[in-house]
C-alpha cells in the first residue's frame, strides 16, 4: 500500500499527528498530503491537540465541512453540465 493511500486511511479515523506519521516511517509525509490536497481531499493543518508534545507539533484532520459542501453541489448538478471552479470561491 503506497504512503498516500495510508495517509489517506488515517485522516478517514481521525485526527493525525506528524510524529504518528513519522512513526509510521514516512518521513515525507508533508509531501503526500501536499498530494491529496493537490487531489481535492480538504486536509486542515492545526496545531497537534492529541497528545502532549515538549516542542510545537502539527496534526492534519479532514475538513469534513468542505466534503459535505462539495458532495451536496455533485448531488445538486449531478444531471447538469455545470462545471465549478473551486478556486474561484474559495471553498476548496
Amino acid at each position: 500500500m503506497s504512503q498516500k493511500t495510508r495517509i489517506k486511511r488515517m485522516l478517514e479515523t481521525g485526527p493525525v499527528c506528524g510524529t504518528a506519521l513519522l512513526d509510521e516511517r514516512m518521513p515525507r509525509y508533508a509531501a503526500r498530503i501536499a498530494e491529496l490536497r493537490g487531489e481535492g481531499m480538504p486536509i486542515v493543518t492545526r496545531r497537534c491537540e492529541s497528545h502532549r508534545h515538549a516542542s510545537k507539533q502539527y496534526e492534519y484532520v479532514l475538513d469534513t465541512e468542505q466534503m459535505r459542501l462539495r458532495r451536496a453541489i455533485e448531488l445538486i448538478d449531478e444531471n447538469t453540465d455545470v462545471v465549478y471552479d473551486y478556486s474561484l470561491v474559495g471553498l476548496f
